[in-house]
């Protein structure tokens, strides 16, 4: 009798989740259909990338591999686009100094090169986009920028005129993952909830030309 009990609960529970992982695979597919139309492209990549975690093998996967590869190079284009131009560091992490990722006071960015510039005008890290260009991992999803081991997530949001360049570490230089809480979405004072969500928990800079 608890066998068939047993038995009973496991097929529900398989079901119920099956049943889950069809409307999270729906809720993606519509996701990045909407974004397309909008031309959210990055967002869109997103989407069909977390279309495969959850199916590998329908005709869902294969449309959405055919979206990933002709999606790739017009978000790394995108991206590049919304990077160009002179950022100022603004805020940096202690736990960021021990990095292959060297942040400078300047961050230069042209065409498919980013320089990291200091004070007197010395460029102390360069990365030609080319050899090393942006890309989707499971920890950051898209933009991800991978040196040696290291893993970063690359995001950038405009605030009362600021334009930031956020940069968050996933992957240490050991290989090690990283994860960062961030409490300040659940936060119930709405005033204060906004004056923690405007301030940064990451490195960033800010963009000055």
């Amino acid at each position: 009798m608890r066998t068939l009990i047993s038995l009973f609960v496991l097929l529900n529970f398989t079901s119920a989740k099956a049943q889950t992982n069809e409307e999270v695979l729906k809720s993606h597919i519509v996701s990045a259909e909407k974004y397309e139309l909008e031309h959210k492209y990055i967002e869109a990549l997103n989407c069909y990338y977390n279309i495969l975690k959850l199916e590998n093998s329908s005709n869902y996967s294969k449309n959405a591999r055919t979206k990933i590869r002709l999606l790739l190079p017009i978000c790394r284009k995108e991206i590049i686009e919304k990077l160009k131009g002179t950022w100022k560091l603004k805020q940096r992490f202690d736990y960021d100094y021990n990095s292959n990722l060297k942040f400078s006071e300047y961050l230069e960015v042209e065409d498919n090169q980013l320089y990291f510039v200091d004070k007197s005008n010395e460029i102390i890290l360069e990365i030609n986009l080319n050899d090393n260009p942006f890309i989707y991992t499971d920890f950051a999803g898209f933009p991800s920028l991978k040196i040696d081991k290291e893993i970063w997530s690359i995001s950038i949001r405009e605030l009362r005129r600021e334009k930031r360049l956020r940069c968050r570490k996933h992957i240490d230089y050991n290989g090690n993952l990283l994860c960062k809480i961030d409490e300040r979405g659940i936060i119930i004072n709405k005033k204060k909830r906004k004056i923690a969500l405007e301030k940064e928990i990451d490195t960033y800079y800010v963009k000055i030309d």
